[in-house]
């Protein structure tokens, strides 16, 4: 099915090695009951289609960045804060399950980035925010959030930005369904 999270299925199941290698690779095992087991299709096989405009940063002309923030066209990166942070709004489904993705690394000096969606409605009021915060090292990293919108979201704001006023570098954010 799609756009399927999880997948329920007997145990006893008597599928072809092809079929039940796919089965392995593609999903995790979350619960089973007797014969009946419910496992839930990995991220990577999920969220396909990128909302985002330039996920790789080296074009921001969808983004607004916001006071002090900073974009590197050499390098296709974006220096921002919580003060000084980048937002590029987006269009969404009520009830769908999105994946917020960044690579980043320490700007200046060690602090916490953070993901973060604010879902908007219609008229672009925000319904409410969406953040999950981490811990910022020397090297790029990944960071991955998913989340899904709320019912009467129409819009979701996708923020670029550290947790503190200490700057953090951004070298791709995506945004996928």
């Amino acid at each position: 099915a799609k756009n399927a999270e999880y997948i329920i299925f007997d145990k006893t199941w008597q599928g072809t090695k092809p079929q039940q290698r796919i089965l392995q690779e593609t999903t995790n095992s979350i619960a089973e009951f007797g014969p009946i087991a419910v496992r839930k299709v990995n991220s990577k096989h999920r969220f396909k289609k990128e909302l985002m405009s330039h996920p790789d940063l080296q074009d921001v002309s969808a983004w607004n960045l916001i006071g002090e923030a900073r974009h590197d066209a050499r390098q296709g990166t974006l220096l921002v804060s919580v003060d000084a942070p980048a937002v590029q709004v987006v269009s969404v489904s009520p009830g769908r399950h999105y994946m917020n993705s960044a690579v980043a690394r320490c700007g200046v000096s060690k602090t916490q980035g953070r993901l973060q969606v604010n879902w908007l409605s219609a008229k672009k009021k925000l319904i409410r925010p969406e953040i999950q915060v981490f811990e910022c090292s020397d090297n790029w990293e990944l960071h991955e959030m998913e989340a899904a919108a709320p019912p009467n979201a129409v819009y979701a704001a996708v923020y670029a930005s550290s947790h503190t006023k200490d700057f953090l570098e951004f070298k791709n954010i995506s945004f996928r369904e």
